[in-house]
């Protein structure tokens, strides 16, 4: 496993090539007040789904009937909520969700498999849950204060049932800073987040998505709301990033979750 990018509200990961089933564990490293009540809490990876890229398109939607995204190789990408239960924890080889045809959500080996896109989904697994916080940036003295999470595997070919083989940690990753989804404007695909909450880099990017405009930037980092993101991209969105480029805090507040 490791870790592709950085969002606000989605852990996004992609599988290595182990061939080996395995169950996928997140730990929460270090979250901020309120949230730091989950730190060192255990999660487990449930069954990855498949969602719309399109922004007006939620969960009620899926392949082959999703809508264009302009400029998006893929029009739709895989998803997968956090169980507080190793017993829902989902065990595959991670790496094969990969051969996929972008159009239908067919497995694929070439294009020639496809009713229609092509063979190349990238495999990367969008994990939502309340606890993926962004990072923040203390207004006082501009010091950024991290949000680290830290994904481990436990292969069932070596020890089905010893919770105490995991992998040593194989991935350490970091959110972006609240309000941040996208790098300079201009570039295609859109550039990283670049540290900062921007009018013209963010609020704009975030108003582009909404609008479904060529090459804007990917669902996983415009949606930043409800405190269960809804995979649509509204106005609401984009209001919400556009407080957080004012200075406003992070809005939401721990639910009720493994106990806590």
């Amino acid at each position: 496993m490791r870790p592709l990018g950085a969002a606000n509200r989605f852990l996004s990961i992609v599988g290595a090539e182990t061939k080996y089933k395995e169950l996928i564990r997140v730990v929460a490293v270090s979250l901020l007040p309120p949230f730091d009540g989950w730190n060192q809490t255990k999660w487990f990876l449930t069954a990855p789904f498949q969602v719309c890229e399109n922004s007006g398109q939620g969960l009620d939607v899926t392949p082959p009937n999703c809508a264009a995204a302009p400029g998006q190789s893929q029009k739709w990408f895989w998803a997968a909520e956090l169980a507080c239960d190793s017993i829902h924890a989902h065990l595959q080889d991670w790496s094969e969700l990969s051969d996929y045809c972008s159009g239908p959500g067919e497995s694929c080996l070439t294009d020639s498999d496809c009713a229609f896109g092509t063979c190349g989904v990238d495999g990367v697994v969008h994990i939502l849950d309340p606890a993926m916080i962004p990072r923040r940036r203390n207004a006082a003295d501009s010091t950024v204060k991290d949000s680290v999470f830290v994904v481990q595997a436990l292969n069932f070919t070596w020890a089905p049932a010893a919770g105490s083989c995991y992998s040593k940690p194989v991935t350490r990753a970091v959110q972006s800073v609240w309000g941040d989804i996208a790098g300079a404007p201009g570039d295609c695909p859109v550039a990283a987040p670049d540290g900062t909450a921007s009018l013209i880099g963010d609020v704009t990017e975030a108003i582009r998505k909404f609008a479904n405009l060529e090459c804007a930037a990917k669902k996983t980092r415009v949606d930043v709301q409800p405190a269960d993101v809804d995979f649509r991209i509204d106005f609401t969105d984009v209001l919400l990033l556009l407080d957080a480029f004012a200075g406003e805090p992070y809005p939401f507040t721990p639910e009720d979750q493994c106990g806590f």
